[in-house]
Parts: structure tokens; sequence; C-alpha cells
């Protein structure tokens, strides 16, 4: 509560997001990815899109680029479509791993963006009440090397949020990654799930990629907290990129 309340004085001393409020963009995400207006994006690939939020928001500003969103939830992936149906997308109902098939997905019914390919840790079950009630059901997998190994993109803006599977996104976009210039992935410290993967494991695979960590970006958060995160959402770019713009003033 305390944070919507602090978002809220946020929005009415930038009066400019009021008139993006009231053309349906979803505030938090628009503002959690302005920084992108600073590259020159023309391919965007979310990952995990879920409702379509992050898509929505930056197509605001990058009216041009092309869009691709992942989402194994066929109610959500048919969500996405309906957003942004007037915007160059195309939208999956797939899951994106390491291999193409089939896979378990684990659904939770209260908390459906927490839904992962693996299964909850006992730790997080006795921490959040919803991650005990989910359904298993049979989703389609690819990867990024095989969907994007005919298509030509180029200033690829790379959205992962798959709750655990990050890993397993890179290691199937090996070659895909050549034609990428941000990363913004979700990262734990935290086991939540099984086999999970952890930040780690993800800066070491992106710096062998030619990837510079940037720090991470708060999911809209604006009431000071106090603690030690669980998760972040981690900003890597490639490195020619990166000594570009940090040399900027």
């Amino acid at each position: 509560m305390k944070n919507i309340l602090f978002f809220a004085i946020y929005v009415m001393l930038n009066p400019r997001f009021i008139r993006l409020f009231f053309k349906g963009i979803y505030l938090p995400a628009y503002i959690q990815f302005e920084w992108l207006k600073n590259f020159n994006i023309k391919c965007v690939v979310d990952v995990g899109a879920n409702d379509g939020y992050v898509c929505q928001s930056i197509a605001h500003s990058f009216k041009e680029a092309m869009f691709y969103a992942f989402e194994p939830i066929q109610e959500k992936s048919e969500l996405i479509k309906r957003k942004m149906k007037d915007k160059f997308i195309v939208v999956e109902t797939s899951a994106v791993s390491d291999r193409c098939g089939k896979a378990k997905f684990f659904y939770f019914k209260e908390h459906d963006p927490a839904s992962s390919l693996l299964r909850p840790s006992k730790i997080s079950q006795k921490e959040f009440s919803f991650m005990n009630d989910y359904s298993e059901i049979e989703v389609n997998t690819i990867t990024l090397d095989e969907y994007f190994g005919g298509i030509a993109c180029e200033n690829v803006f790379l959205k992962i949020d798959v709750q655990g599977t990050e890993k397993k996104v890179l290691e199937g976009g090996k070659n895909f990654l050549e034609k990428v210039d941000i990363v913004y992935i979700e990262n734990s410290f935290h086991k939540m799930y099984e086999e999970t993967s952890f930040f780690e494991d993800i800066y070491g695979f992106l710096v062998t990629c030619g990837f510079v960590y940037a720090g991470s970006m708060e999911d809209a958060n604006f009431y000071p907290r106090f603690e030690l995160s669980k998760c972040e959402n981690s900003i890597f770019i490639k490195k020619p990129l990166w000594v570009k713009y940090s040399s900027l003033d």
C-alpha cells in the first residue's frame, strides 16, 4: 500500500505520465523502461511476456520497432494480441528454453506471473502460500536459435522473465545473442524454484558472450526497502555499445 501511495505522488509530480495513463499505458512498466530511449532499438524480444505490459509500454516509445512476444499460457497470448493489435508484433504461445519440444509447466492459479517450467522449491512454498496451489500443464518449448535462425533482425532488446530458467533461455540462444544489444533479465539470489539459475550463472554466461553488467532496475518500487533483495532485474549491454553509452556526457 505504501508503494502505491509513493507511486501516485511520483506520477502527480510528473504530469506527463497522466496523459499516458489515459491512453491505457501501464505506467509502472513504462517508467521502468524509459531509459531505453537512449538506444536505437529496432527489435524487441519479450520472453515470458505474461500480460504484455512491457511490450505495450516499450511500443509507445519505439513505434516502428518489431516485437516478438513468447508466452506459453494461451489466454495471455490472446491478451497480448489484443493489446498490441495496431503494432508490429508476432506472439508465440510457447515457452523458450534450451530445447524444442514439449515440457511440463507449473501454472499458479492465484499468481500466474510466478508460473514456471520449474517446480517450486520447498522454501518458496513455505514462504508464499500461492505456490502450493498449482496445476501442471503441457506447453510447447522452442529455442531462440531455432526460432530466429532465419529471421533478420538488428539492434535487439531482449527481455527475459521466466522464473528460474533464464540460463536455459540463454543456452538455447547463443547464436541469437550475437544480434542482441541489450539483455534485461530477472536474476535470482534465492532458490524460489528447484534447479533455478542464479545471478552468478547468468553473469558469467553473458560476460563470456561479450556483454557488460550495467546494473539493475527496480520493479517500480518507490517506497524504500532496507533489506537484501531476493531477485533483481539485471541489465547487460554489449561491450562496444556500453563503452559508447557510458562515455556520453
